[in-house]
């Protein structure tokens, strides 16, 4: 806020300038409701210059009295350099305002011809953070808000700094200021909540409301709320929920917001569109997975045409002039060639999201070829090729095919990883490279293939299972790549959450040809990599530290209990050769990770 005066000319002294400044405080309270500042000169408290008090209704009383929260002016007539300028705080004030509550404090820069507001609204929360990162200092540089020239500003500034102090009186006295903080302190939080003041020209999807910053709290099981985080200077808020969005033929279900925000004002958004209602336009951000971007170009192409935007069913907005970006041809072509993508990544079941923005021409080249093979049916002709295998390498993963040769150089191109014995028979071969067994495509991938594929889905995994099943004769192999594919999940493959189950299914299937400990080991290692362990589960690991058959069973068994110094002593009792093995192991990542946190 800024209070012009007469020029007064001259140098003040120390004790004019803080009378200065304390009228200047008490004048941005002239005329506003239900606050009342009394606030003196020469006050002689320490630490305080007076208080601000906030009632219920205009008849200010005793019986109308909400709260008062201590005020703290400081005046100066430095020159101010930034629009939120620093200034020198006590850390003995800061203790004092600790265990009082908190405080409002005020730096007033004066000059001739004006004198100039700025605020901190200081309660215990923020307190302690400010000590906890100044540990040891006798004063602390603070960033200071202009203070408001609206009325009802400073109403709903007064409102909150009151309400908050009184929520965070009781947890003033504790020392933690974060979740993790409550949390290792033994406090548990089911859910956080906030609140703030909205007058009646507003919503809660207003700027407003949330300019002078927002207390989180956590609320434990009794209903007791704690602050754990503060945010601030927010320049945008947005809220929002589920609705059916559709324009002509296309229709479906997401979040959709209303907003506000400091450049454009309100606004809605939904997808990756956004409607700024001063201009009523409709901007389109193409960011977003392949799945989502197509729908909305289809919905933008709806809306080209004529359709209106309707949410839940009401009609939102109608009217829509197209750009050269959005014009019929450029928008047609461009969803012609997003469909076809779509349809070669939903044939290989690939569940990662393709950033579309870094494909190349070869790509699109690569997946055009793709589409008309796998989707049109038509056969590759390729001279001087012979059958095998080939790799589509796109942004962030790669494709794999089988060239099926139908002869006179054409083939049928297939997905690598979903083929049956009526195709054909990916088999292990011996020392001397002869066929010896079939096993599930998946398995004769390599390490890196198995990091990088995209192509790799549990569904299909389990039906290749049943046309290569695990055998006696495979066992073996088999179990050692259902290691791999932990491996590789662990090394953050593309497709990690798809690896550990074919992982489960290969543990099911190695039942009958596995000792029940290592199924135990096996199926409970991938387990507790996707989720909780039940008590069942631990319960079933103590037993096995107890009375394993072996070293490695009980040492593995100690890791997914999370004892790692009975799993280290175990792996030490272990001879040299045999204690190496076990740290090549995927259940040996588990125990790295928790020595590593």
């Amino acid at each position: 806020m800024t209070i012009k005066r007469g020029n007064e000319g001259g140098i003040k002294d120390r004790k004019k300038i803080e009378q200065d400044a304390v009228n200047a405080v008490n004048l941005c309270f002239r005329g506003v409701n239900r606050v009342s500042a009394d606030i003196l000169t020469n006050d002689k408290t320490p630490c305080v210059d007076g208080s601000i008090s906030l009632y219920s209704s205009e008849a200010m009383s005793n019986i109308t009295l909400v709260g008062s929260i201590d005020v703290q002016v400081k005046g100066t007539e430095a020159k101010r350099r930034a629009d939120e300028p620093k200034r020198s705080v006590s850390i003995v004030d800061l203790e004092y305002y600790q265990t009082h509550g908190g405080a409002l404090y005020f730096v007033v820069f004066e000059n001739n011809e004006r004198d100039e507001v700025f605020y901190r609204l200081l309660l215990p929360f923020d307190i302690k953070r400010i000590l906890r990162d100044h540990s040891g200092q006798k004063s602390v540089m603070l960033r200071f808000k202009a203070f408001p020239d609206d009325r009802d500003e400073i109403t709903r500034l007064i409102t909150k700094a009151i309400r908050e102090k009184a929520a965070q009186q009781q947890s003033a006295a504790l020392a933690y200021c974060s979740v993790d903080d409550y949390e290792a302190g033994g406090f548990n939080f089911p859910e956080c909540v906030l609140t703030v003041d909205v007058t009646p020209n507003e919503s809660l999807a207003s700027l407003g409301p949330y300019k002078s910053g927002v207390y989180i709290y956590g609320k434990d099981e009794r209903g007791l709320r704690f602050p754990v985080d503060k945010i601030e200077d927010l320049t945008a808020v947005a809220i929002g929920g589920k609705c059916v969005v559709s324009a002509g033929e296309i229709s479906f279900e997401t979040l959709f917001f209303k907003g506000e925000d400091e450049v454009s004002g309100i606004f809605y958004k939904f997808d990756d569109f956004r409607i700024e209602a001063s201009s009523n336009t409709l901007r389109l951000n193409e960011k977003g997975p392949l799945s989502i971007r197509l729908r909305d170009l289809k919905l933008l192409r709806e809306l080209r045409n004529g359709a209106s935007l309707l949410v839940d069913g009401r009609q939102f907005l109608h009217g829509f002039a197209p750009d050269e970006r959005t014009g019929s041809k450029s928008l047609d072509s461009k969803i012609e060639a997003l469909d076809c993508i779509d349809a070669v990544m939903k044939c290989l079941n690939v569940k990662v999201d393709l950033d579309v923005e870094a494909l190349t021409d070869q790509n699109l080249r690569d997946l055009h070829i793709a589409y008309r093979a796998l989707i049109g049916g038509e056969l590759l002709h390729r001279s001087n090729k012979s059958a095998g295998m080939c790799l589509i390498k796109l942004p962030g993963f790669s494709l794999k095919f089988l060239l099926y040769d139908k002869g006179n150089d054409d083939f049928l191109l297939m997905d690598a990883l979903n083929v049956d014995s009526s195709i054909v028979t990916p088999v292990l071969t011996d020392d001397e490279g002869v066929p010896v067994v079939p096993v599930p495509p998946l398995l004769i991938q390599t390490e890196q293939e198995l990091l990088e594929l995209g192509n790799i889905d549990s569904e299909t995994f389990e039906e290749t299972c049943d046309s290569f099943p695990v055998s006696g004769d495979n066992s073996y192999y088999v179990n050692n790549r259902m290691l791999d594919l932990i491996a590789a999940a662990d090394n953050k493959a593309v497709c990690a959450s798809d690896l550990l189950k074919c992982a489960a299914i290969l543990v099911e299937r190695l039942e009958p040809f596995t000792d029940p400990e290592i199924t135990v080991i096996n199926r409970l290692q991938i387990k507790k990599r996707v989720g909780r362990l039940t008590s069942d589960d631990e319960m079933n690991l103590a037993s096995l530290v107890a009375t394993g058959n072996s070293l490695e069973a009980k040492a593995c068994a100690a890791i997914l209990r999370g004892d790692e110094m009975q799993a280290n002593v175990l792996i030490g009792m272990l001879p040299p050769e045999r204690a190496n093995e076990l740290r090549g192991w995927p259940v040996y990542h588990l125990l790295e990770r928790s020595e590593a946190d």
